[in-house]
């Protein structure tokens, strides 16, 4: 009875020193409640309509231009081209928010072709309106030399950058900023195939214009 006693104080003893050893190499346990991050807000803003909201009284009062942080895709079978346009979700006014690009269908009436608005909204308070900032127009094939004869014969003048020929992206490309009768306006085409490819701005002598349609103009594949 005495051995039975002995070995039943051994064992709980040896039981104690297990959990005290147990306890150091563990050390204490703490809890703490994980908080979520919060979901990003939801842009309550309407769609500007390019045909319908244009007045500057109700466009809003403060216009979003941070630059572009993606691109889109745009590709058009009809007009044999792929590129990707610049874009900013963010981009609009306090009441509207813009799509990736605005299409506009031929006008064979009025001479118009087919072109696509893209970039931010901006306003201009001459002409007491808003607008999406940049243009893609789809015109009918003209070589580089016949535009660059074309645009010479009007006279130095009529440039505040005069036309300048290049290659970009295996693409012949003609640059300008019109003066005087050309109203400020900058341009960039690009002589495709079955079309030409004419990039413009009406904001007048727009400092990013250029490099902006640059790097578009690197991503263009001119499709079958």
């Amino acid at each position: 009875m005495g051995i039975s006693k002995a070995l039943t104080y051994r064992i709980a003893l040896l039981l104690l020193l297990g959990i005290i050893v147990s306890l150091q190499a563990t050390g204490p346990v703490y809890s703490a409640t994980v908080k979520k991050p919060s979901p990003p807000p939801v842009d309550t803003r309407q769609f500007f309509d390019e045909q319908t909201d244009v007045d500057l009284t109700n466009c809003g009062k403060k216009f979003n231009e941070e630059p572009a942080n993606t691109t889109v895709l745009y590709k058009d079978l009809v007009r044999k081209i792929q590129v990707k346009l610049s874009y900013n979700a963010r981009w609009g006014s306090e009441k509207y928010k813009i799509k990736p690009y605005y299409y506009t269908a031929a006008s064979p009436q009025d001479n118009q072709p087919a072109e696509l608005a893209f970039g931010p909204l901006i306003a201009s308070g001459e002409a007491m309106s808003c607008y999406i900032k940049w243009n893609l127009s789809f015109e009918p094939p003209r070589s580089a030399k016949g535009i660059m004869k074309g645009l010479v014969s009007q006279g130095k003048e009529d440039f505040y950058i005069q036309p300048r020929l290049r290659t970009i992206n295996g693409l012949s490309v003609i640059s300008y900023a019109g003066a005087g009768s050309l109203s400020g306006d900058s341009h960039v085409i690009v002589i495709g195939k079955k079309y030409n490819y004419h990039f413009s701005t009406l904001d007048d002598l727009e400092n990013d214009f250029f490099p902006t349609m640059e790097k578009i103009i690197k991503t263009i594949k001119l499709v079958n």
